[in-house]
């Protein structure tokens, strides 16, 4: 037997489980979607030489949901491949995760429309950051529904 195959019998007599390529792309969204929500989302133009920019922590409560809901996620997703659930759960592990997720994703698409009011502001723009946090919480919805389409809606 190679020694590669009798490891991963040991591993998994052990009752330890390799991480799926999904548990790996919901956690590594979540947390590139936190280091995004550090960088400036909107710019304002304020006069000739002044501009303000504005970060997610910048934008108000329904930002921070959206982060602390894919964060959540992130979380949910490393609490269960440690701590797999009870047969006596009615959901499939990857619902939480999921539903987490996509009301990130819903609340980021109405932050990436809707552009903050910004008084004396000449101009207020998106900026790439904007998109690369809107496409990373949509990366988190599409593998965790990959986990839910594996497993199941019940289980």
């Amino acid at each position: 037997m190679p020694r590669d195959a009798s490891a991963a019998n040991a591993a998994s007599d052990a009752g330890e489980r390799r991480w799926g390529a999904d548990e790996i792309g919901v956690v590594a969204a979540g947390l590139t979607f936190v280091v995004l929500a550090s960088l400036p989302w909107f710019v304002a133009t304020l006069g000739p030489d002044e501009r303000a920019t504005f970060r997610a922590w910048d934008l108000g409560v329904l930002t921070l949901l959206c982060v602390l809901l894919s964060v959540y996620a992130t979380g949910r997703v490393v609490w269960l491949h440690f701590r797999p659930l009870g047969p006596e759960v009615p959901l499939a592990p990857g619902v939480e995760p999921f539903v987490a997720a996509l009301a990130a994703l819903a609340l980021m698409l109405y932050r990436s429309m809707d552009v903050p009011t910004v008084p004396l502001a000449a101009n207020v723009q998106r900026t790439i950051w904007l998109i690369a946090a809107l496409f990373t919480v949509t990366f988190q919805v599409v593998f965790a529904l990959r986990a839910v389409a594996r497993t199941g809606f019940r289980a």
